[in-house]
C-alpha cells in the first residue's frame, strides 16, 4: 500500500521570513496535534493491553499494519534515592566506571540487562535502589 505524502501548498509569499513564519506556525500546530494524538493512542494502548492479556492475545493485523506486544526493558533509580547515592553503590560494586560525577543511565540499563538476562545476581545495594524490569508496548508494522 502506498504511502501518501504531504507537502505544504505553494507559498502565499515570496518573503523568505514570513515563509518561515508559517512553517513554524504550521509545525507548532502539527506537535499540538501529535501530543493529542499520543494520549488518545495512549488510553487506547492500555485499554488493549488489558483486553489482550484477558484473551491471552498477543497480535493482530488491521488495514494492513500488525499490531503486536514487545517487552521493553526500563531501569531507573528510586525517586527518593539521590543519585549520588547510587553512583557510591556502583562504585562501591566495581562499576565505577560508570560514575562520571553521574552515572550513564543507558550503560546502567544495559548492566542490569544483561545480568537479568543470564539470571545473574544483581548487588542487593543497587536492587534496592532501582527499579527495573520490562514494560509491554504496542508497536506496529507496515505488513
Amino acid at each position: 500500500m502506498p504511502v501518501e505524502l504531504h507537502t505544504f501548498a505553494e507559498p502565499a509569499t515570496s518573503d523568505p521570513l514570513a515563509r518561515f513564519v508559517e512553517i513554524e506556525r504550521r509545525r507548532r500546530e502539527i506537535e499540538e496535534e501529535d501530543k493529542r494524538l499520543a494520549k488518545e493512542a495512549a488510553a487506547l494502548q492500555d485499554q488493549l493491553l488489558n483486553d489482550w492479556a484477558d484473551r491471552g492475545q498477543q497480535s493482530a493485523t488491521v488495514a494492513g499494519f500488525t499490531i503486536y506486544i514487545a517487552h521493553e526493558f526500563y531501569c531507573s533509580k528510586h525517586g527518593d534515592v539521590p543519585m549520588p547515592v547510587v553512583c557510591e553503590i556502583l562504585a562501591a560494586s566495581g562499576l565505577g566506571g560508570m560514575v562520571a560525577p553521574a552515572y550513564n543511565a543507558q550503560s546502567l540499563k544495559a548492566w542490569i540487562k544483561e545480568r537479568v538476562t543470564a539470571g545473574e545476581e544483581i548487588p542487593e545495594e543497587l536492587k534496592a535502589a532501582m527499579s527495573y524490569g520490562e514494560v509491554p508496548r504496542l508497536r506496529t508494522r507496515l505488513k
